[in-house]
C-alpha cells in the first residue's frame, strides 16, 4: 500500500505508548477496527489521522507517509486524457506571403477541421504561408492559426495587409520584420495603408478528415 505508518510507530516508541493503548483515550478513542487497519497498513479516514495528530501533538506528516508502489509509477503526474473533439476553422486559400506579398480575397476560403486544444480554441481562422521570409519559424506551405485583433505588440508575429498585399511578418517599430535575413524588412510610412488582420498563434499540426455521413433516403 502507498500509505506507510512507520513514522507513527516510531513516534509511539519515542513516547513509550503502544498503538493498542489508543483505544483508551479519554477523547475520541480509536476503535479496534481502525487500529487493525493501521497495523495492516490499510488507509484510514482523514478525520482519524487528525485525531491522532491531536492526541500525539504532531503534524500529519509525522505519522503517515505516501510511498507509491512501483507498479503504479505510470499513474504519477498530471496526465490528462486527450480530447477527440475537433473545431472547424476557415482556411483562406490566398496564402499570406512570407516573401513579396499576395493579393487578398476575404471570400476565398475553405473549411478545415483541427484538433480542439487550448491553442486552436483561441484561433478565429487559419492562413496558408507562401514563401520563406519567416523561415525557420514558418516555412512554405505551413498553415498558421490566427486570432483576429486590430494590432499586435512589437516582437509578435501577425498577418498584415500593406497596400492590398498580405504578409506574415514580425511587428517592428515602423516596419514589418522578416526573420530570414535573405529577405528585406517592409518599411512603411504614414502614406501606406497598413492593416493588422490578427496575431499568429502557431501552426496547425494536422488537418483532421472527418468520416463522411451517408445520406439515407426515406
Amino acid at each position: 500500500m502507498p500509505i506507510k505508518y512507520d513514522r507513527l510507530f516510531h513516534l509511539l516508541d519515542e513516547k513509550n505508548v503502544s498503538l493498542n493503548s489508543l483505544r483508551y483515550l479519554k477523547v475520541d478513542p480509536l476503535n479496534p477496527k481502525t487500529i487493525q487497519s493501521i497495523r495492516k497498513g490499510d488507509s484510514v479516514a482523514l478525520p482519524t489521522l487528525c485525531r491522532l495528530c491531536d492526541a500525539l501533538e504532531c503534524d500529519i506528516s509525522d505519522i503517515v507517509e505516501y510511498v507509491p508502489d512501483a507498479d503504479e509509477s505510470g499513474r504519477r503526474g498530471l496526465a490528462f486524457q486527450e480530447s477527440d473533439a475537433v473545431i472547424t476553422l476557415r482556411l483562406f486559400e490566398n496564402p499570406a506571403s512570407a516573401g513579396y506579398g499576395n493579393d487578398v480575397d476575404e471570400n476565398n476560403f475553405t473549411l478545415i477541421n483541427v484538433k480542439s486544444n487550448p491553442l486552436t480554441n483561441k484561433a478565429d481562422y487559419a492562413v496558408r504561408i507562401s514563401g520563406y521570409s519567416m523561415y525557420p519559424q514558418f516555412d512554405e506551405g505551413d498553415i498558421v492559426l490566427v486570432k483576429q485583433q486590430p494590432d499586435v505588440n512589437i516582437g509578435e508575429v501577425g498577418i498584415f495587409t500593406v497596400n492590398d498585399n498580405t504578409f506574415i511578418k514580425e511587428r517592428g517599430k515602423g516596419e514589418l520584420i522578416s526573420v530570414n535575413p535573405n529577405f528585406p524588412n517592409i518599411r512603411f510610412t504614414k502614406y501606406d495603408s497598413v492593416v493588422c488582420n490578427g496575431l499568429v498563434l502557431g501552426k496547425v499540426d494536422r488537418i483532421i478528415k472527418l468520416p463522411k455521413t451517408k445520406l439515407v433516403n426515406n
